[in-house]
């Protein structure tokens, strides 16, 4: 037989309220008896440690299932929070860019209710504008011929083509500046209407015009400094034509230029002629 000994926890359960002051007077003598038989028959035999349950026994494995849910179920309402949170501010950043938006439209309606008013103001005006301008006449002095927009006085009297230029310059215009071929044949015109034999090379059907070389010779400029672009220079057969710069009578030359009927002559500016004078004509 072998020396092995078996031990057994006795423990006594309590029978209610009725028995716990049984259980207080026994309570000693159980645990007497417990002991008692606790101990080993053999006295040479040394009792065995009580076995004790760890208090860091391993847990079943539904308390981590539920760990590990619970922190899943943290980490959504967490992942919820912060979502709710951005999407509060873009709301707010949403209400703010709607209301201003709202006042844009507001404003760009007011814009073009005031452009419609405007432009009807406009088109009013403007045919207004165009009733007067209708009303408008471009009147010359009296004296003065009308021509396409500028007035022209033709003298009776005769001087030279420097006294020429400033009773022009006192009238309020200037020797004429003859600037297309329509002003040529305008003047040309009116000179054979008013001329009892409109024919070349006689000195009292000359008129003085703005233009002259006296101060390079050969180089012809008008009264405003402006090159000379069209000629209508009269032409000779067999004698050499206008310009000729003929010193016969004025040893400086011819430097200043008259219209007879349709053509230009260079002739001395000292000699004594008739002048056209050219001004702008007044809207009234």
């Amino acid at each position: 037989m072998s020396d092995e000994v078996v031990y057994a926890t006795v423990r006594f359960a309590s029978s209610g309220a009725t028995a716990g002051k049984d259980s207080e007077n026994g309570a000693g003598t159980a645990k007497g008896q417990a002991d008692d038989c606790l101990r080993p028959s053999n006295p040479g035999i040394k009792a065995a440690p009580t076995p004790e349950l760890k208090a860091n026994s391993k847990a079943p494995p539904y308390k981590w299932l539920t760990v590990v849910l619970t922190i899943l179920v943290l980490s959504v309402i967490m992942a919820l929070g912060v979502c709710y949170k951005y999407y509060a501010e873009k709301r707010g950043d949403y209400e703010i860019l709607k209301s201003k938006f709202d006042n844009l439209s507001l404003h760009m309606n007011a814009t073009e209710h005031q452009y419609s008013d405007l432009d009807m103001k406009y088109k009013n005006i403007s045919d207004v504008y165009n009733a007067l301008e209708n009303k408008v006449c471009n009147v010359c002095s009296v004296g003065w011929v009308n021509s396409n927009g500028s007035c022209y006085f033709f003298s009776t009297d005769a001087m030279n083509w420097t006294n020429s230029r400033d009773d022009c310059v006192r009238k309020g215009g200037h020797l004429v500046i003859i600037e297309s071929k329509e002003e040529q044949t305008f003047l040309s015109n009116y000179l054979s209407s008013i001329a009892s034999n409109c024919a070349t090379d006689i000195q009292d059907q000359r008129y003085w015009i703005g233009l002259t070389d006296v101060v390079t010779e050969g180089v012809w400029l008008w009264m405003d400094n402006t090159p000379l672009t069209i000629t209508y220079w009269h032409q000779r057969t067999g004698q050499p034509s206008e310009p000729d710069n003929w010193k016969g009578v004025d040893p400086s030359g011819e430097n200043c230029v008259c219209l007879e009927c349709t053509d230009w002559y260079d002739n001395s500016c000292t000699y004594l002629q008739k002048r056209i004078c050219e001004t702008r004509t007044v809207r009234t």
